[in-house]
C-alpha cells in the first residue's frame, strides 16, 4: 500500500488479531484507501466487492467524494472543500465462501458442488470516524454497525452498542486490533472496551448468523469495524 505513515502503524496494530478477514479505512495524503486483510496481511480484493461508500459531514450531510477503482483496491478523495469530511463508511459483500480439502474457495455451495467442511457469506462493513460531534455518537445506517457512545480519551474505557439492522445484537464478539482480548455484547448492544492506545484504533465486531436457506452456504458471517485516532 502506498500510504506509509497510517499504513505502517496500522499493520502493527493488527498483529495477533484472529484470521478473519475485514475492511478498514487507511487515510493517506487528501485520499483513503479501502484496505481488506487479516492479521498482518493487507490483501487485494475484487473491487465490485464494495457495494456503497458514504461520506458524511459533522452534521451529517453527504460530503460528494470521487471514487477511485485501482489494481485490486479502491481510494476516496473528497471533492467538497466548502464540507468538512467527518464520517466515511463502506459496506462490503464478500461472496460466497466454502472450506474444502483444498482450503477455503470463493464459491457457493452449489458452485462448488460437492460436500464442503464449512460454508459462509460474509458481509462486512466500515466506519471511519475523522472528527467528532453529535452525529458520531448515532448511528449512520450500516446494517452491522459499532456505534460509540462517547468521544474516546487516554486512559478510559469506551462504551459502544453494537447493532444489527438498526437493533441492538447481544452477544457480538468485540475485540481491538493488536490487543489479545475479546469483549461480548450484553441484551442491550453494548460492551465496555478497554486497552485503547494512542493512534489509530480499529475496533471490529463479529457475528454469525445461520441462514435458512441453505443452499449457497450455512450462515451469515457478519463484521464491522470502527477506526478512529485517539490523541
Amino acid at each position: 500500500m502506498r500510504y506509509l505513515a497510517l499504513g505502517v502503524a496500522m499493520v502493527l496494530l493488527m498483529c495477533g488479531l484472529a484470521l478473519a478477514h475485514d475492511v478498514w479505512f487507511i487515510k493517506g495524503d487528501g485520499a483513503f484507501v479501502l484496505a481488506y486483510g487479516h492479521g498482518n496481511e493487507l490483501e487485494k480484493y475484487d473491487t465490485k466487492k464494495v457495494k456503497e461508500i458514504k461520506a458524511l459531514s459533522k452534521n451529517g450531510e453527504a460530503v460528494a467524494i470521487k471514487i477511485v477503482e485501482g489494481d485490486g483496491e479502491i481510494k476516496v478523495i473528497p471533492s467538497d472543500a466548502s464540507k468538512e469530511l467527518a464520517i466515511l463508511t463502506a459496506s462490503f459483500d464478500n461472496g460466497y465462501w466454502v472450506k474444502t480439502p483444498e482450503g477455503w474457495k470463493n464459491l457457493s455451495k452449489v458452485e462448488y458442488g460437492k460436500p464442503v467442511e464449512d460454508s459462509s457469506h460474509p458481509l462486512k462493513y466500515t466506519k471511519l470516524i475523522l472528527s467528532w460531534s453529535e452525529s458520531t455518537f448515532k448511528p449512520v445506517g450500516l446494517e452491522f454497525e459499532i456505534v460509540p457512545l462517547s468521544q474516546p480519551s487516554k486512559g478510559k474505557d469506551l462504551e459502544v452498542q453494537v447493532l444489527y439492522k438498526g437493533k441492538p445484537l447481544a452477544e457480538a464478539t468485540v475485540e481491538v486490533m493488536g490487543v489479545d482480548k475479546t469483549f461480548k455484547t450484553d441484551q442491550s448492544g453494548k460492551a465496555i472496551i478497554s486497552e485503547l492506545k494512542e493512534g489509530y484504533n480499529v475496533i471490529v465486531a463479529s457475528y454469525k448468523i445461520p441462514l435458512e436457506d441453505k443452499t449457497y452456504a450455512d450462515k451469515l458471517s457478519l463484521s464491522s469495524t470502527l477506526t478512529f485516532e485517539l490523541k
